[in-house]
C-alpha cells in the first residue's frame, strides 16, 4: 500500500511505501517552470511499516461515505 505525503497549497504529493518516513521536506529555489522543486528525505524504517498502515474505516465511517457518494449520484 501506498502512503502520500503532501505539501497543502501546492499539492505536491510523494507516494512511498510505509517502510519509509518523511526525515525531511523542503521547497528549493525556483527553476522558472510550473513545477515546484522539492527536497525529500527518507528515512529507511522497515521494523515500523505496521503502525504506518492506514487502520480499517470504521461502519459509522463507511455509511458516512455511501451517503456522500449517493448523494453525488443523484446530483
Amino acid at each position: 500500500m501506498l502512503k502520500s505525503i503532501y505539501y497543502v497549497g501546492l499539492w505536491t504529493i510523494f507516494f512511498v511505501s510505509p517502510e519509509f518516513r518523511l526525515a525531511e521536506m523542503k521547497s528549493c529555489q525556483s527553476i522558472d517552470s510550473d513545477h515546484f522543486p522539492f527536497y525529500v528525505e527518507l528515512s529507511f524504517e522497515p521494523q515500523g511499516a505496521k503502525e504506518q498502515m492506514p487502520k480499517k474505516a470504521t461502519e459509522e465511517q463507511l455509511e458516512k461515505a455511501a451517503k456522500q457518494i449517493k448523494k453525488l449520484q443523484e446530483k
